[in-house]
């Protein structure tokens, strides 16, 4: 657990202007989230190659993020600040921004753990969609290209709550418990 607060990769404005960026710890978990054929998946906005939208490439990971599944960053420990989120689905009534790093040229997967695809979604790009789970692909860009790329976004919830959320990546499964709102533990 780190005490300091997270920095968080350089960024947009997210999906709703949101508050900052911070925390999350990891442990191994299940595989599947049962969202095939809900309408609750998606992809980050895409350029015309199939890359989802970035807002930094980076030589390494930030200060604050640790590793999960091997090719995914994300912040450790801190409470995620939530803010309302403007969107009309219950399951989006807040919104806590923070950015995800990924392996450039990766694809990975992002879902809400089982049993809460009705109170959480999740999006990451320019701006990202507010969805059970959601496919990600880091690109390169600019020239030399760098090992990170960074996405803009975050989770939305019901109320706050410590979530469960599902990374895959290269056969690897990884589950996160995020501090949304409120502390895991």
């Amino acid at each position: 657990c780190t005490s300091e607060p997270a920095p968080s990769p350089p960024a947009r404005p997210g999906p709703t202007n949101a508050g900052p960026t911070s925390a999350v710890p990891t442990s191994a978990g299940p595989t599947s989230t049962g969202l095939t054929g809900t309408g609750l998946t998606g992809t980050g906005p895409t350029s015309a190659g199939g890359c989802t939208e970035s807002v930094d490439q980076l030589g390494a990971l930030p200060n604050g993020y640790h590793l999960v599944a091997g090719v995914i960053a994300v912040p450790d420990d801190q409470v995620l600040q939530l803010a309302p989120s403007g969107e009309r689905d219950p399951a989006a009534k807040l919104f806590a921004k923070w950015g995800l790093v990924v392996r450039t040229g990766e694809t990975v997967q992002v879902a809400v753990g089982d049993g809460w695809a009705g109170r959480v979604r999740v999006g990451w790009g320019n701006p990202g969609a507010p969805a059970a789970s959601v496919r990600i692909t880091a690109c390169p860009t600019g020239s030399p290209p760098q090992t990170w790329t960074a996405f803009v976004g975050g989770t939305w919830v019901a109320a706050p709550a410590c979530v469960p959320l599902l990374f895959r990546a290269g056969g690897r499964t990884a589950e996160v418990r995020l501090p949304i709102g409120l502390p895991c533990g």
